[in-house]
Order: C-alpha cells, then structure tokens, then sequence
C-alpha cells in the first residue's frame, strides 16, 4: 500500500512581532492586573530557573 500522507512538525521564523491592542488594553483600578492583548497568540519554550 502507496504512503499517501508525511506527517512533520515545521518551525517558522516570525516575520513580524506580535502587537498589543492599544484599543483593548486596560488598567483596573486597583493595579491588581492589566488587561494587556496581542494581535497573535504569544509563547516561549524557554523557562525560568526556579529558585
């Protein structure tokens, strides 16, 4: 039987970075967290050393 489907994982470069939406973006009053969108979905493989 033919392989008729080649499954792969690809990475590509960002040509462009994300963009925070001005528009969507907001403060709560009482500084307990900042609504803060991206034009795109954001995400590392890098993380942090845990103390």
């Amino acid at each position: 039987m033919p392989q008729t489907m080649i499954s792969a994982r690809l990475t590509l470069p960002d040509r462009l970075p994300p963009e925070i939406i001005a528009a969507s973006t907001s403060l709560i009053t009482s500084n307990a967290f900042i609504k803060l969108p991206f034009s795109e979905g954001v995400f590392t493989k890098i993380t942090a050393p845990v103390p």
